[in-house]
């Protein structure tokens, strides 16, 4: 969890449709047999990199499930903006 990732992000609380169908699909992510943590999305999701640069390496670099890759690719439609709403709705930070 990483409010002040969040915040560094302007603390976006508005959640676009697109927002809020990644939340479910992020929770799936972190629902993997994995111990909680990120997967193959962990720069991403753990690190809070919202940025399209870290979300294409992920998808380059990595040996993804196909639940990761489904997060991955909804994430490349999403603005920087929408990421880090998706994400502080998923921890929390925003009802």
């Amino acid at each position: 969890m990483c409010q002040g990732c969040w915040e560094g992000y302007g603390s976006p609380k508005v959640l676009s449709a697109k927002a809020e169908a990644a939340v479910p699909l992020i929770k799936a992510v972190y629902d993997q047999p994995r111990g909680g943590a990120g997967g193959n999305l962990h720069i991403v999701l753990d690190d809070w990199n919202l940025g399209d640069e870290s979300v294409q390496w992920c998808i380059d670099n990595t040996e993804m499930t196909d639940i990761e890759r489904a997060c991955a690719e909804h994430l490349q439609t999403m603005t920087l903006e929408e990421r880090a709403a998706a994400l502080a709705k998923y921890e929390e930070f925003i009802p």
